[in-house]
């Protein structure tokens, strides 16, 4: 027969703090979206697309800020350099293999 005192009172179980809750809950997106992908055994990879796409949406967004400020304290001419900067190293960061090439091929005939 079993006694009141080998069950678990659940008062007394082990609980999550509320970093730790945190922690699981961001991972959990993560890990369902690399395994929601199909074969499983390429979960780095996927892992690595996600936030691959997290990072190309940030690019967008801090830049978009820091424009903002830009025009908030009226620095025209920095914001028209910073949106030229800007939009030549998303062009690099974020070219396709097919555009990166091309450019590739662009700096080997300049630089010999």
């Amino acid at each position: 027969m079993r006694r009141e005192t080998e069950c678990v009172d659940a008062a007394r179980a082990p609980r999550l703090n509320h970093r730790q809750g945190q922690a699981i809950g961001r991972l959990i997106p993560i890990a369902t979206a690399a395994l929601a992908a199909g074969e499983g055994e390429r979960v780095g990879e996927n892992v690595g697309r996600l936030l691959g796409g997290w990072a190309r949406s940030l690019y967008v967004g801090v830049p978009a800020l820091v424009a903002l400020m830009f025009l908030l304290n009226r620095c025209f001419a920095d914001l028209a350099v910073f949106l030229l900067a800007a939009t030549l190293v998303g062009g690099f960061v974020l070219a396709s293999a097919e555009v990166a090439g091309a450019i590739r091929g662009i700096w080997q005939t300049i630089t010999g």
